[in-house]
């Protein structure tokens, strides 16, 4: 091989070489925001859980005078 073409390869595979690196950098970005997303969603869950569950417990304490009740008399 002729020196030129040599020094053309060497330089295209560091060229090519940073640009993998560069690609693989966006790539760990992508990962981690995937990430987050996921983990935002599992929060969010969690908290629309514990509301459920604050309604069934808010529903359970009310007192029972706002019902309609039917007693002897009526019957």
């Amino acid at each position: 091989m002729r020196p030129a073409k040599l020094d053309w390869i060497r330089n295209e595979i560091a060229r090519m070489r940073r640009a993998i690196r560069a690609q693989e950098g966006e790539i760990q970005m992508l990962k981690r925001a995937a990430s987050a997303e996921l983990l935002l969603a599992r929060m969010w869950a969690k908290v629309d859980d514990l509301c459920r569950k604050r309604e069934v417990l808010h529903q359970a304490q009310r007192p029972e005078s706002g019902r309609q009740r039917i007693t002897s008399q009526e019957a």
